[in-house]
Protein backbone atom coordinates (compact mmCIF):
# COMPACT_ATOMS: atom_id res chain seq x y z
CA UNK A 1 0.00 0.00 0.00
CA UNK A 2 1.38 3.31 -1.34
CA UNK A 3 1.73 6.23 1.46
CA UNK A 4 -0.55 8.87 0.51
CA UNK A 5 1.79 12.11 -0.07
CA UNK A 6 -0.31 14.62 1.05
CA UNK A 7 -0.44 12.64 4.46
CA UNK A 8 3.31 11.90 4.61
CA UNK A 9 4.18 16.18 4.05
CA UNK A 10 1.26 17.11 6.66
CA UNK A 11 2.73 14.47 9.36
CA UNK A 12 6.24 15.64 8.38
CA UNK A 13 5.30 19.58 8.83
CA UNK A 14 3.47 18.70 12.10
CA UNK A 15 6.70 16.89 13.10
CA UNK A 16 8.96 19.94 12.40
CA UNK A 17 7.08 22.07 14.27
CA UNK A 18 6.98 20.52 17.45
CA UNK A 19 10.86 19.91 17.56
CA UNK A 20 10.98 23.83 16.33
CA UNK A 21 8.88 24.66 19.24
CA UNK A 22 11.24 22.55 21.73
CA UNK A 23 14.58 24.11 19.98
CA UNK A 24 12.70 27.31 20.89
CA UNK A 25 12.36 26.60 23.79
CA UNK A 26 15.73 25.34 24.46
CA UNK A 27 17.24 28.44 22.95
CA UNK A 28 20.60 27.69 22.72
CA UNK A 29 22.88 30.14 23.80
CA UNK A 30 20.09 32.41 24.81
CA UNK A 31 19.79 33.46 21.21
CA UNK A 32 15.82 34.08 20.76
CA UNK A 33 15.95 35.50 24.25
CA UNK A 34 18.57 37.94 23.08
CA UNK A 35 16.94 39.34 20.42
CA UNK A 36 17.42 36.95 16.99
CA UNK A 37 14.47 36.58 15.24
CA UNK A 38 12.07 33.65 15.82
CA UNK A 39 13.79 31.42 12.62
CA UNK A 40 16.67 31.55 14.46
CA UNK A 41 16.47 27.02 14.61
CA UNK A 42 14.86 26.58 11.67
CA UNK A 43 17.63 24.96 9.46
CA UNK A 44 18.05 23.19 12.50
CA UNK A 45 14.54 21.88 12.68
CA UNK A 46 14.21 20.74 9.56
CA UNK A 47 17.69 18.75 9.66
CA UNK A 48 16.43 17.05 13.30
CA UNK A 49 12.65 16.26 12.31
CA UNK A 50 14.23 14.63 8.15
CA UNK A 51 16.23 12.44 10.46
CA UNK A 52 13.28 11.46 12.72
CA UNK A 53 11.23 7.53 12.42
CA UNK A 54 8.52 6.30 14.20
CA UNK A 55 9.28 4.55 17.78
CA UNK A 56 12.61 6.49 17.93
CA UNK A 57 13.58 6.85 21.82
CA UNK A 58 13.63 9.87 23.74
CA UNK A 59 17.63 8.66 24.00
CA UNK A 60 18.03 8.22 20.24
CA UNK A 61 16.50 11.72 19.30
CA UNK A 62 18.16 13.33 22.01
CA UNK A 63 21.36 12.14 20.20
CA UNK A 64 20.19 13.10 16.85
CA UNK A 65 19.50 16.80 18.54
CA UNK A 66 23.02 16.92 19.93
CA UNK A 67 24.40 16.00 16.45
CA UNK A 68 22.87 18.66 14.26
CA UNK A 69 23.32 21.73 16.90
CA UNK A 70 27.00 20.95 17.66
CA UNK A 71 27.69 20.68 13.63
CA UNK A 72 25.36 23.93 13.70
CA UNK A 73 26.94 25.56 16.48
CA UNK A 74 30.16 24.96 18.70
CA UNK A 75 30.31 21.53 19.78
CA UNK A 76 28.95 21.65 23.02
CA UNK A 77 26.56 20.39 23.81
CA UNK A 78 25.59 16.25 24.85
CA UNK A 79 22.22 13.94 24.55
CA UNK A 80 21.32 14.71 27.79
CA UNK A 81 20.94 18.46 27.16
CA UNK A 82 17.93 17.63 25.07
CA UNK A 83 16.20 14.69 27.14
CA UNK A 84 13.10 16.78 28.32
CA UNK A 85 12.85 18.53 25.10
CA UNK A 86 13.30 14.69 22.86
CA UNK A 87 10.95 13.11 24.95
CA UNK A 88 8.12 15.88 23.90
CA UNK A 89 9.30 14.98 20.71
CA UNK A 90 9.06 11.25 20.85
CA UNK A 91 5.24 11.78 22.30
CA UNK A 92 4.30 13.69 18.84
CA UNK A 93 6.02 11.23 16.73
CA UNK A 94 4.54 8.58 18.01
CA UNK A 95 1.36 9.46 17.03
CA UNK A 96 2.54 9.38 13.41
CA UNK A 97 1.80 6.18 11.23
CA UNK A 98 4.51 6.54 8.75
CA UNK A 99 7.47 9.15 9.19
Amino acid sequence: MAVDRKRLQEEYRRIYSVVKVQLDDFDAYDLLAGGCPGDEFEQEAQMIASRLRHGMTALQIAHIMAEVMNKQFEPVFVPQDFLPFAGKIGRALHETEHI
